[in-house]
């Protein structure tokens, strides 16, 4: 008997967590994508602008359930892996606020289920990312969305990202501004449990994570209890105005690109795509000691490019990177 297969129906539903994205719900939720699954399981936390109203409207034979909002991702969407709809064999698709199916997805899924069925598929992942995977009530999330689905079993699919874009959209990606500098720097700093460290040091192995998941945390902690500020980054920006940084902010500044890349947007007033152009040579100290802010790519390396280089891996050269932002 194939471990991986069940007599009844495969059900299919729509997961996610939010709060207060009413707006992004009611366009996430086409007449589609609701058709094309048995319903939703969403993770709420406590939302005030009618999201959870038009979740339970929208929601068919799922259910969505409330947890207050801690910052921490994982904790929030193993809510909706434990809300007690999804039985073992079900499939579950995860989508962010921002996202959107394709009509290709939500006609196409059906079918799609099967066939992973049949060649022992039991995750499909795009980005990095599950998106779609089939359910047993062994699973839980840690410590990242992105890569902390665990308990999985079958074999992984993975889409590249052309094969991703005719089935998701995701309405983020048409500001690079918050996709690639201010929501980097929320992982970094507003998130308790955060996938930041893993996403920029991971090429470089578990001890370089590990190495930058501990100043990160120190940093939060920092912050918190030294400079008073709250897990948002409106006041780490509003901290930064004030412009009298303490030395232990100062060396997370200058070795953290995000912190850099919301000061800059922020502070400094300088356009993305000055940013983009250099934004891992780019020195917080020296600006401070010189107030140069237009500083030219080879006068800092950046602590990535010299983990790079001591790789022999290619160093990273962020015009690319602006214009693949741009396509």
């Amino acid at each position: 008997m194939d471990a991986y297969k069940f007599s009844k129906r495969k059900k299919l539903w729509v997961c996610g967590i939010t709060q207060d994205r009413a707006k992004d719900i009611e366009e996430m939720l086409t007449p589609e994508l609701l058709d094309a699954v048995d319903g939703l399981v969403f993770t709420d936390g406590y939302s005030t602008d009618g999201t959870y109203e038009l979740l339970n409207e929208k929601k068919g034979e799922g259910k969505i359930v409330q947890r207050r909002w801690t910052n921490d991702h994982d904790y929030q969407m193993n809510e909706f892996l434990r809300a007690g709809v999804m039985d073992s064999g079900d499939w579950f698709f995860i989508l962010d606020s921002p996202e959107r199916v394709s009509k290709k997805w939500a006609e196409s899924v059906r079918d799609d289920i099967e066939k992973y069925e049949e060649t022992n598929i039991g995750v499909v992942a795009m980005s990095g990312r599950a998106y779609l995977a089939k359910y047993y009530d062994t699973m839980f999330i840690a410590p990242s969305p992105h890569w902390g689905l665990h308990g999985i079993m079958g074999e992984f699919k993975v889409f590249e990202d052309d094969e991703k874009a005719e089935h998701i959209i995701n309405t983020r990606d048409g500001d690079p501004q918050e996709s690639y500098l201010l929501h980097p720097t929320k992982y970094y700093y507003c998130y308790g449990r955060s996938n930041h460290t893993s996403l920029m040091y991971g090429d470089f192995g578990s001890k370089c994570v590990n190495y930058h998941e501990n100043i990160r945390i120190r940093f939060r902690l920092y912050c918190q209890n030294v400079l008073n500020l709250d897990f948002t980054l409106d006041s780490l920006e509003e901290y930064m105005k004030k412009g009298d940084f303490g030395d232990d902010f100062i060396e997370i500044a200058e070795l953290e690109y995000s912190i850099k890349d919301l000061f800059r947007l922020k502070v400094l007033g300088q356009s993305f795509e000055k940013i983009a152009d250099n934004r891992y040579n780019w020195s917080f100290k020296k600006y401070l000691e010189t107030g140069e802010i237009d500083q030219p790519k080879s006068d800092y390396i950046g602590i990535v490019n010299e983990y790079r280089k001591d790789a022999k891996m290619p160093a990273t050269e962020p015009s690319h990177i602006y214009e693949k932002l741009s396509l």
